[in-house]
This record gives C-alpha cells, sequence and structure tokens, in this order.
C-alpha cells in the first residue's frame, strides 16, 4: 500500500511538471532553451501541496519555484545519479525519514534538458506524505486490531476444539484410572454426535461391561468351586468315617459273629454305593462343566420318555406314571444324557411323593420349540427354596433321606448343554412341576 501511495504521489508529480511545461516528453524529461523558463512555468503553477527547487549540474540549490513552502531536503545527488538521469532521462526519487514532529517526505529529481540533449540542470519536487502516513497508520491500526481480533477468535477457536477432541481422551483417561484402582463402575460418557469419539466411547463401555461381566463371572465360578468342594469334601467325609468305623468293628473281632458281620457289610455295600453315586456325579458335573463332547443325533421326544418311563416303572412302587404324548418332537442332542434327565427328575417326583401318588409327563410343541413337562401331586417346594433348587449339593431338607443334592444340578448342566433352559414351579402340599424347553431340530 506503502509502494502504491508513493506511486500515486510521483505521477501527480510528474502531471504537474508536464502541465507546467508543454513541451515536457512523456517520461517527464524537461527540454528548454533556457533554464529561466524551468523557473517561469514551475513559479505560476498552482501547486501549494507541492514545492520545487532548481538544481545546476552540480546538484547546488539555484532557487526554489512554486507557491508551495520551501522545504529544502539536501540531496546527495552523485555523478552516477546524474549520469542515470542523463542516459535514461527519469526521476530518482528520495524519501526522508520523520524527525520529531516533521513529517515524510517524498523527493524526485527530474532532469531538465536543452534543445541540443544536453543536461543543464535538475528541478526538484517534494511533497509531503502526511496524508499518506495517515492513511497508512490507519491501515496499520486496522490491521493490528483484525489480526489480535483474529488471533483471539483462533486462539478461543482452537482452545474450543482442542477441548473438544482432547475432551474424550480426558474420560478415557479419568475412567482408566478409576478401573486402575479397582472400580469397575466408571464409565466414559457417550458422545451425542455419532463421530470416532461415539464409536470410542460406545466401544470402550462395551469393553468394560465385558470385563466386568467376566470378573463377576470368575467370581461366582470361584465361590462355587470353593462352596462345591467344601460340599464335596463334606458329603465324602461322611462316608468315609462310617467306612472307617466298619473297618475298625471289623478289626475289633466282629468276624467271629456271623450276623454282626452281615451287617457291617451291608453297611459297607450301601455307603460304597453312595460313594460311587456321588463320584460318579461329580465326574459327570465336572466333565459338562469342561465342555464334555457331546453324542449328538435326532432324538424324537415321545419315544425317549415313553421309554424312560417304562425303566422307571421299577422305581415307581405303587406311584402311577403317566405319560401324555404331544405330536412329533425331533431334537438334536445326547440320548444317554436326556435320558438321565428324564430319569432324575422322575427319582426326584417319586422320593417326594406319596405312594398313592401320581406323576405325568408329557409333551407339546410350541412354535420352533418342545417342550416336556414333568409333573407330581407331591408334598411341593416352599417358595424360599426355589431359587436355589438346581444349586449343586443343595437339599431342601437335609435330613430327609436320599440323594447327596447333585441330581438337579445335573439336570440343568446337561439341558443348558443342550441350548436348553428348564423352570419349576411349585406349591407347598399340591405338588411340583418341572418344564424343560428343546429347540426343535431344524
Amino acid at each position: 500500500m506503502q509502494s502504491r501511495l508513493i506511486a500515486n504521489r510521483l505521477a501527480q508529480t510528474r502531471e504537474i511538471i508536464s502541465w507546467a511545461l508543454t513541451s515536457a516528453e512523456p517520461l517527464g524529461s524537461l527540454r528548454v532553451n533556457d533554464i529561466n523558463h524551468v523557473t517561469e512555468s514551475l513559479s505560476v503553477t498552482p501547486t501549494p501541496d507541492f514545492s520545487f527547487f532548481l538544481l545546476d549540474i552540480d546538484g547546488k540549490l539555484v532557487r526554489p519555484l512554486g507557491q508551495g513552502k520551501p522545504r529544502f531536503m539536501k540531496i546527495p545527488l552523485s555523478l552516477t545519479d546524474l549520469s542515470h538521469i542523463a542516459a535514461t532521462g527519469e526521476a530518482v526519487k528520495f524519501i526522508s525519514k520523520a524527525t520529531g514532529d516533521k513529517y515524510r517526505t517524498l523527493s524526485s529529481i527530474w532532469p531538465v534538458f536543452d534543445d541540443s540533449g544536453s543536461l543543464i540542470g535538475v528541478v526538484q519536487s517534494e511533497v509531503r506524505l502526511d496524508e499518506a502516513d495517515i492513511a497508512l497508520s490507519r491501515l496499520t491500526g486496522a490491521l493490528i486490531l483484525g489480526f489480535s481480533l483474529l488471533f483471539v477468535a483462533s486462539t478461543g477457536l482452537w482452545f474450543f476444539l482442542t477441548r473438544a477432541v482432547l475432551r474424550p481422551l480426558e474420560d478415557v483417561a479419568r475412567v482408566s484410572g478409576a478401573i486402575n484402582a479397582g472400580n469397575l463402575e466408571h464409565r466414559i460418557p457417550v458422545p451425542r454426535m455419532r463421530d470416532e469419539a461415539y464409536l470410542t466411547a460406545v466401544a470402550f463401555n462395551q469393553m468394560l461391561d465385558s470385563l466386568q461381566a467376566y470378573i463377576s463371572r470368575e467370581k461366582e465360578t470361584k465361590l462355587k468351586t470353593q462352596q462345591f468342594l467344601a460340599n464335596a469334601s463334606h458329603e465324602l467325609r461322611t462316608p468315609l468315617t462310617v467306612l472307617r468305623g466298619y473297618v475298625d468293628v471289623l478289626r475289633r473281632g466282629v468276624k467271629d459273629d456271623p450276623k454282626a458281620l452281615q451287617n457291617a457289610l451291608e453297611v459297607m455295600h450301601t455307603t460304597l454305593e453312595k460313594m460311587t453315586r456321588l463320584t460318579n456325579d461329580l465326574l459327570s458335573l465336572s466333565q459338562l462343566d469342561l465342555g464334555r463332547e457331546l453324542n449328538i443325533e435326532v432324538v424324537e421326544l415321545n419315544s425317549l420318555c415313553r421309554s424312560t418311563i417304562e425303566t422307571a416303572q421299577v422305581i415307581a412302587k405303587g406311584r402311577q406314571l403317566e405319560f401324555q404324548p404331544g405330536p412329533t418332537a425331533n431334537i438334536r442332542g445326547d440320548t444317554d444324557l436326556l435320558e438321565r434327565v428324564l430319569w432324575n427328575l422322575l427319582d426326584n417326583s417319586v422320593r417326594h411323593t406319596t405312594p398313592n401318588g401320581k406323576i405325568v409327563v408329557s409333551v407339546s410343541c410350541q412354535g420352533q420349540h418342545a417342550h416336556v413337562t414333568v409333573q407330581d401331586d407331591g408334598e411341593g417346594i416352599h417358595a424360599e427354596h426355589l431359587p436355589r433348587i438346581f444349586d449343586r449339593f443343595y437339599r431342601v431338607d437335609p435330613t430327609h433321606p436320599g440323594g447327596s443334592g447333585l441330581g438337579l444340578a445335573i439336570v440343568k448342566a446337561i439341558v443348558e448343554a443342550h441350548q436348553g433352559e428348564i423352570t419349576v414351579q411349585s406349591t407347598p402340599g399340591y405338588g411340583t412341576t418341572f418344564t424343560i424347553i428343546f429347540p426343535l431340530a431344524v
């Protein structure tokens, strides 16, 4: 802008000098017969903002010209400058520095030639640059203000964007610190905008959910394992104690009493059978927990239930076993394990039903699932026991003669291994109903 303003001022000077001397050429070189002609022409020029001075070829002031207030500035005009002026005929410009209350001045040297082309002097023009300096100062102030506002705005925008970008990372760091301290309940706030931060927060929270679920399962498994080992030890301790006692009896000479010997052997045999059943049940549960490979085949539930009920007649002991078949229900499963499920449920119903009671097994289909129901009219189960009825070693009445509390746990493990579900409903004094749901074979 400064260069443009100075160029405009220089062009105005050229026009003034060209107007004053009608014989001026386009480049501004002046050709006159007498140097006094220059003096007369510029003296009548109405140019109050400009000052003109006539210099000889040595650069010395001859006289001031025009109507402007003279403020002659000595310009170091060298022979080289004069040679350049003589060769090109162009003006040479100088800008004086402002000092104190003095404004800057644009000085220019214009060659004056005679008719023969010889340099006879120069005209030094001076024009004040205060208006240009004021305009430049205002422009500079405006630019400084504009750039300051731009800097403040861009800094604020940068801070906002930085905070917006870094906030999800700060949330991740904060939640990670809480997790490192052992608190898995914290979650990252999910942004509303579905961008990368949203995807990161969702994925991180899902990872935390999975981690928390896994740790909960591990704690639950550890607790169940500890409880399982404690219960198994307790269940095994009793028969072992019985066996050791009878071994001691035999060692003390009971073998000489045939009746006492027979009684001891029968008790030991019964105890060993109980230990064998318990050991087999524990082995079955262990295999199911480890993902025992099933012998999968297509099983028709009506046929399976009918054959199992016929076999269970030997343990019914007067109880009525009734089968209500349904439509053909084919599922994919292990026949031996499915028979064990039904056998355990029938055995459980027989033990908790009076000798003249009734047990009904039915098969039905609902949508893409098959339902097997085992219903009895026995003593029933109180509501507080139903949530734990499938727990290992859990018995509603520990004093009641029967199994070790693993039968229903094995039933549930086998059903879940077949992607099935088992539920129980019971009313004390009216009986219990077990319902098994299996997906039908496609």
